[in-house]
């Protein structure tokens, strides 16, 4: 073996690394194809080794028979009840076509479609052990022009090939944009034999503007169901995700879009997908020291040790930090509600609810902050809270250490892990805790009443943000208050 290939280390692939590969062969799995471009089986039918993204032709039922059957007599005991079927005893058609709505711009007179699909052909094949018959892979490709007008689209033809995969749709005006759907449609007749070479495999439709023009806008927010509260709830969601807007909606298929690279408020290209995915990225809290939004907690305590020591003013001195940040950065956001950037058009009364809401909240949390220089039971248990939070979270990650390192005594691993950065809460966690003082410790505070103005706070936050954690404080507060 040359001495460079016993040198060389392997490193470990990454989580990561090992997430996308599994993502990629559990696609290939199901949707194909599995064995390569023009790849070639024989042990299977196509339409038994891939179930995502294909099309039958026009028409086509799966019969009873062909789905899940009742157990077989060997595998049931006389004496039980006879036994269900599997799958209900009725004929099912599967779906000939997929594709996707979308809202573009009303100066667009033209849209490229795009379709990509594979067929199966049945080939023969020699091999040692003679002759033999295998379904070989042929992809296949089409394009056509979409016109767009008042009513019907199509149908176009894509590929010369196959002249029963078609392009239909629909198109009508709305508030002076087009909103249009388009499917790409298995057509072709069912053959009398050799069923899987009439359906389609791998079907992707992509839609795009004229030389690749950002024609694509977010889709009409609409805000129906439920009750006044209930669609309140809808209006606010759609101001606070309207810079991540939906362009589309697929029909049969999930779809993938690529904004535009200056703006996320319009897309270049819309794609069905059969196996929709989307990356989630990490969200942390970020550092008032790394955020200059953040600037003003500086001064904020947030060790849970130095909490749970600290009393009288030098407690509140640590703690009000937060009120005053939270107070300018709402003031910031109330300031540039008319500013165009925002894309807070339409939105402006959603907006002033919500800037009323963030100030109700740091009220909240002033009170809390209060309670704790005129309420000395309070204070008590508030840093009791912080020193039971604080063993809890050294603890964690001394036991963690010891996982790692059988050989570490327990009271070095808890000395390792006393250090700030592991006992010091997030901002968010720490106003929970204080805007929820108030009514925990009076039984008769408005908010506990039997009425429409009592409040219940949820923490929204992604998983392993720390609201476990929040909910833990709190809990360990109500434990000492009730105590004392």
């Amino acid at each position: 073996m040359p001495e460079e290939i016993q040198n060389t280390v392997l490193e470990p692939p990454t989580p990561t690394v090992i997430r996308h590969e599994l993502l990629r062969m559990v696609v290939a799995d199901l949707r194909g194809p599995l064995g390569g471009e023009y790849e070639e089986f024989g042990r299977e039918a196509p339409i038994d080794r891939y179930l995502l993204g294909r099309l039958a032709p026009e028409g086509t039922t799966i019969e009873p028979d062909d789905q899940d059957e009742t157990p077989s007599a060997d595998d049931v005991d006389p004496s039980d009840p006879p036994p269900e079927p599997a799958a209900p005893n009725i004929t099912s058609l599967s779906p000939s076509s997929l594709g996707c709505t979308v809202y573009v711009s009303g100066d667009t007179a033209q849209l490229v479609a795009v379709a990509t699909w594979a067929s199966y052909e049945r080939v023969s094949s020699e091999s040692d052990t003679g002759p033999s018959m295998l379904w070989r892979r042929k992809p296949a490709r089409g394009q056509a022009t979409v016109t767009l007008h008042e009513g019907n689209i199509g149908p176009h033809k894509l590929n010369d090939d196959y002249p029963g995969v078609l392009l239909r749709g629909r198109a009508r005006r709305h508030d002076g944009n087009w909103l249009v759907s388009l499917f790409l449609v298995n057509a072709q007749p069912k053959p009398p034999a050799l069923r899987d070479t009439a359906w389609l495999f791998q079907v992707e439709l992509t839609l795009k503007g004229h030389e690749g023009n950002p024609v694509f806008l977010p889709r009409p927010d609409t805000v129906s169901g439920g009750d006044q509260a209930d669609r309140t709830e809808q209006r606010r969601l759609a101001m606070a995700h309207r810079q991540s807007p939906e362009f589309a909606v697929g029909h049969g298929a999930g779809v993938h879009v690529t904004t535009a690279p200056d703006t996320p408020m319009q897309a270049i290209e819309v794609r069905t997908e059969s196996v929709p995915t989307h990356e989630v990225p990490f969200t942390d809290v970020p550092s008032a020291a790394a955020d200059p939004d953040l600037a003003g907690l500086a001064g904020l305590v947030l060790d849970m040790r130095e909490l749970g020591e600290r009393t009288g003013h030098d407690l509140v001195g640590g703690l009000t930090p937060l009120v005053t940040a939270y107070r300018d950065w709402i003031d910031a956001q109330e300031a540039t509600l008319s500013d165009p950037g925002r894309h807070l058009n339409g939105y402006q009364s959603d907006a002033r609810e919500a800037i009323k809401a963030a100030r109700r909240a740091d009220d909240r949390i002033a009170a809390g902050i209060e309670l704790l220089t005129t309420n000395a039971q309070a204070q008590e248990a508030f840093r009791f809270a912080n020193r039971a939070m604080h063993l809890q979270r050294i603890h964690i990650k001394a036991a963690e250490a010891r996982v790692k390192n059988a050989n570490l005594f327990l009271d070095q691993a808890v000395d390792n892990a006393d250090v700030p950065k592991n006992r010091s809460w997030r901002p968010f966690q720490l106003a929970f805790l204080l805007l929820n003082l108030p009514a925990l410790t009076d039984p008769a505070h408005p908010e506990r009443a039997a009425d429409s103005t009592a409040t219940a706070d949820l923490l929204w936050f992604p998983t392993g943000g720390g609201k476990t954690e929040a909910y833990l404080g709190l809990t360990a507060y109500t434990l000492a208050i009730r105590r004392l």
